[in-house]
């Protein structure tokens, strides 16, 4: 089986299995890295402070795998942030 992953010219990036954690995953960048990287296997763990865009990324990133939809809240885990 050949390692799943995009390639960049003459870097293959292959993130299958591999824990990646993402910051500011609601929305912009960080939701279009949590969408690339996990169709292509890699066990995401997403921050970000908007957490119901959030569940939303989390539902598509679930859509595109083929795994089920629905976001269990005992799957997330929610910190409120600290403010200085």
């Amino acid at each position: 089986m050949a390692a799943m992953g995009r390639d960049y010219g003459d870097t293959q990036l292959s993130s299958t299995g591999k824990a990646v954690p993402i910051t500011g995953a609601s929305s912009g960048m960080g939701a279009g890295m949590a969408r690339e990287l996990g169709a292509v296997g890699a066990n995401l763990m997403l921050g970000a402070r908007h957490t119901e865009q959030l569940k939303t990324v989390v539902r598509a990133v679930r859509h595109l795998i083929g795994a089920p939809e629905d976001v269990d809240t005992n799957e997330l885990t929610i910190r409120p942030t600290a403010t200085t």
